[in-house]
């Protein structure tokens, strides 16, 4: 469950900073807080 774990937020980690450098092209998508 650990590894998991680590393998997912290791991609969320990756995908974030994909995503930032991406932001640089596109704005940030609205978030609504409800």
């Amino acid at each position: 469950m650990t590894q998991i774990n680590y393998i997912f937020f290791y991609d969320m980690n990756s995908f974030l900073k994909e995503m930032d450098s991406f932001t640089i092209f596109t704005p940030p998508p609205p978030v609504n807080l409800s």
